[in-house]
């Protein structure tokens, strides 16, 4: 499964981030946005986009379906999400969405330091 995210975006790289902290067995691969919207000729949100096996899943979709594939904790909070009705998921994230790139963050750095032992899960693309 791939997690494509907004390459600019210091919020989507800290998302990024905690999702390599997290995901223990390895479930994710992570690649810039920019890189799904050159590949496909499909019309992406730009935002946080999973893919898998060929589907692709965009705003509360993609969060549910991230969390459903980590540990009990977040499978929990999945489980707890989806009680809401996808149209309000989507509004929140929309929500967080529009205006990630208002919010800074304490560390401005845009690219994330990945520690080597993670590295070969981002996918980087040579144009």
């Amino acid at each position: 499964m791939i997690i494509y995210y907004d390459g600019p975006c210091a919020l989507c790289h800290s998302v990024v981030h905690f999702i390599l902290r997290i995901d223990r067995n390895s479930v994710f691969r992570f690649a810039p946005l920019s890189h799904l919207k050159k590949e496909n000729q499909h019309n992406f949100p730009d935002s946080l986009v999973l893919e898998n096996n060929g589907e692709y899943y965009f705003e509360g979709k993609a969060i549910l379906g991230i969390l459903k594939r980590l540990s009990w904790q977040w499978r929990f909070l999945g489980s707890f999400l989806n009680l809401f009705p996808l149209a309000i998921l989507d509004q929140t994230y929309r929500l967080i969405a529009n205006n990630r790139k208002r919010w800074t963050l304490k560390n401005k750095r845009v690219c994330p330091i990945i520690p080597a032992e993670l590295r070969n899960r981002i996918q980087i693309i040579q144009s």
